[in-house]
């Protein structure tokens, strides 16, 4: 994988497909596991984990 500082700013490593309790805990077990790697998380709502 190239560091993070080679890759374009629209790459997301991750994309997690809602932002309810699972997507976020989702999304920060996988930031604690895999720090280098970009985690975008995609809501209808305006905020995460708001459900």
């Amino acid at each position: 994988m190239s560091s993070s500082g080679d890759r374009p700013a629209d790459h997301a490593d991750v994309v997690i497909i809602g932002g309810g309790a699972a997507g976020f805990f989702a999304a920060a077990n996988l930031g604690e596991l895999c720090p280098a790697w970009k985690i975008v998380i995609l809501e209808q709502g305006r905020e995460v984990c708001k459900k």
